[in-house]
């Protein structure tokens, strides 16, 4: 094997570790708090979201890729919303926002906590589809 391939092997195993390490510590030492939609990329390949939050009065901004959050709605409605945010304990960079079921079962949180950030009501033609079980 090549010094190359070696090289290349040893840098991809290393940044998988390195965002695992990043999401069990987001997981284990986190806080929930609301967060603004600011943008969306949503393109066959490359889906990532824009968004901000404060943290003891500072505004923190940050860009994600989106890889446990699925859109079931036009991504343009989620411009200006609020979902609530997990971010970890003293750096608030690495966070995640909340907009599904399976990412609110991570971090524990109800769909009451959920709509404490929400506003709702922009979602309510989803009941006739969903009822009690919305995609959210």
């Amino acid at each position: 094997m090549k010094k190359g391939h070696i090289f290349l092997i040893l840098f991809i195993s290393s940044t998988i570790l390195h965002t695992c390490y990043q999401d069990y510590k987001l997981q284990k030492n986190h806080h929930v708090t609301c967060a603004t939609i600011t943008s969306i990329m949503y393109a066959p390949r490359t889906r990532g979201i824009s968004y901000y939050f404060y943290v003891n009065g500072e505004k923190i901004s940050t860009y994600k890729p989106l890889s446990r959050n699925n859109f079931n709605t036009s991504v343009s409605s989620y411009i200006n919303k609020q979902f609530p945010v997990a971010y970890e304990e003293g750096n608030p960079q690495n966070s995640e926002i909340i907009l599904n079921r399976d990412v609110m079962a991570i971090y524990n949180l109800s769909i009451a906590d959920w709509c404490k950030c929400t506003d709702t009501t922009w979602l309510k033609p989803w009941d006739r589809f969903y009822g009690d079980n919305p995609p959210w």
